[in-house]
C-alpha cells in the first residue's frame, strides 16, 4: 500500500497554527507537545477518528523555542515525521503497544478511547482476516495540534487561550485533512461541546440523531455534509464501552 501524506499548503498552514502558539502568552508557560494527523497505509476512502488533543506526543517544544522561522519549520518537520514515513504503516503504533504491562507504560487495553475505536474498526471498519492490522485501515486526527505536556498525574488537553487562539486555524486544517483524506466517514468521539466551534467554522448541519435506542442515548449530533456522514459522540473516558461502539456503528451506517 502507498503511505498517504498531507499537502504542501496543510504544512505551511500548519506552521502559521504554531506561530499563532508562540505568540500567544498563555504557552510561553508551558512545555508544548504538536501532533500531525495519521493516515494508515491500508486507508482508503474510511473511517477518519478525531480527538480532542494529544495528552504527551513526539518532542517537547516551548513558545520561545517557536520564536523564528527556522525553529517553528524544524518543529513542523519533527512533528510530521512521526505521522508520515516511507516505510511501516504509522497507525500501527497502537497495537505496537499492546505488550505493555509494567505500571505507567501506555496500552490501548488501558484506553477507553482506543478500545472503542478498535471495537468500531473490527465491527465494521475492517475486512474480516485483518484484525492484527486493525489501525491501517484508520485515519486518526485530533482537534486541537498543540497541547500542553502533562503532569505525571493529569491531562493533557489545551484550556483557555491556548485553546481558544487554535480555533479558526485548527478547524481550517480538520477542513483541508478531510478534503485530502477524502474519508468516507468521520467519528467524532470529543463531545458536541468541545466540536461546537468546529463545526460553525466547517458549515456543518448538526442534527440530532433519531434512531431508537434502548437505554442512554450517546450519539449527540450526525451531519451529511460533502458526501459524508459525521457523528459526534462523546469521549468514551469513564462510559461503557458498548452502547457508544454500537450507536456509533448504527449512526454511521457500519457493521456486520
Amino acid at each position: 500500500m502507498t503511505p498517504r501524506t498531507l499537502s504542501a499548503e496543510y504544512a505551511s498552514r500548519y506552521e502559521r497554527l504554531v506561530e499563532r502558539v508562540a505568540r500567544t502568552p498563555d504557552a510561553r508557560t508551558q512545555t508544548l507537545n504538536s501532533f500531525w494527523p495519521m493516515v494508515g497505509h491500508r486507508f482508503e476512502d474510511g473511517l477518519l477518528i478525531v480527538g480532542r488533543a494529544v495528552n504527551g506526543w513526539g518532542e517537547d517544544w516551548t513558545a520561545e523555542g517557536a520564536g523564528n522561522p527556522a525553529s517553528r519549520r524544524r518543529i513542523v518537520e519533527s512533528t510530521r515525521a512521526l505521522s508520515e514515513g516511507d516505510s511501516r504503516c504509522p497507525m500501527l503504533w497502537v497495537t505496537d503497544h499492546e505488550a505493555n504491562r509494567k505500571p505507567g507504560e501506555w496500552n490501548p487495553r488501558r484506553s477507553a478511547f482506543w478500545r472503542v475505536i478498535e471495537k468500531i474498526a473490527l465491527r465494521g471498519a475492517v475486512p474480516q482476516g485483518e484484525a492484527e492490522r486493525w489501525p491501517s485501515f484508520l485515519a486518526w486526527s485530533n482537534l486541537y495540534k498543540v497541547s500542553p505536556k502533562p503532569p505525571r498525574s493529569g491531562q493533557g488537553n489545551p484550556e483557555g487561550a491556548l485553546r481558544a487562539v487554535q480555533v479558526p486555524l485548527a478547524a481550517d486544517l480538520l477542513a483541508l485533512e478531510v478534503k485530502e483524506m477524502a474519508p468516507a466517514r468521520v467519528l467524532v468521539l470529543t463531545g458536541l461541546g468541545w466540536f461546537r466551534p468546529f463545526a460553525e467554522v466547517l458549515g456543518l448541519p448538526i442534527r440530532s440523531w433519531d434512531a431508537p435506542v434502548e437505554g442512554k442515548r450517546y450519539i449527540e449530533g450526525v451531519a451529511d455534509h460533502g458526501g459524508r456522514r459525521w457523528v459526534i459522540a462523546p469521549h468514551p473516558q469513564s462510559r461503557p464501552d458498548e452502547p457508544i461502539v454500537s450507536q456509533a456503528l448504527s449512526a454511521l451506517g457500519l457493521g456486520r
